[in-house]
């Protein structure tokens, strides 16, 4: 059976990436001090319950969140794609739709994740540009009931993908956070709730 073509230097840059993303999203995302976070991986090559989460579930991290007077973090998991500078113009998701080298179904067909963080990672400045995070199935309801635009396209791996734009997932209603929007519920700046 065919693969998809794997690149290693795309797979370091999402790391670098998300590793910045702990100190300077996630903290964001869930309204919370960075020290109220805690971050597990499920990259394939790791183990067995990282191939089912990963490779068949759309997985890539869970995110153990500590709120004040609950006796347990809350758990949520969360698929990632972090993408260079140079994209961020087009101020749009991107979701793998078609696997046309294997003929099976990639990402949108088996992403169970909770929450989709996106963003745009400039590497020199070790900071986003722009960043979403949006609820799964919130994204999924809104293309089965035809509430949310798409455009097919074909990427150098030979799959198809959705590329969704910004605005249109705002118009939605499925955008839980924008890194260059303040939402209403959020703490002043520099606060956090405990």
């Amino acid at each position: 059976m065919a693969r998809t073509l794997y690149e290693q230097d795309n797979a370091d840059f999402s790391n670098r990436a998300h590793m910045r993303a702990r100190d300077v999203l996630y903290p964001r995302i869930f309204n919370v001090r960075r020290e109220r976070l805690q971050f597990e991986d499920t990259l394939l090559a790791q183990s067995d319950r990282a191939k089912i989460l990963d490779g068949e579930m759309g997985v890539d991290r869970i995110v153990r969140v500590t709120i004040h007077n609950l006796p347990a973090p809350l758990v949520f998991t969360v698929q990632e794609r972090f993408r260079r500078p140079e994209f961020a113009k087009y101020q749009d998701l991107t979701v793998t739709e078609w696997n046309h080298a294997s003929n099976r179904p990639s990402e949108l067909y088996k992403i169970n994740a909770g929450l989709f963080v996106y963003g745009y990672f400039d590497e020199d400045r070790e900071d986003f540009l722009d960043a979403v995070a949006i609820g799964v199935t919130d994204m999924l309801l809104a293309i089965a009931t035809r509430r949310l635009r798409y455009e097919r396209r074909w990427n150098k791996k030979m799959q198809t993908f959705l590329t969704i734009r910004f605005e249109d997932m705002e118009e939605a209603g499925i955008v839980r956070y924008r890194l260059h929007t303040t939402p209403k519920w959020a703490a002043p700046v520099g606060g956090f709730f405990a």
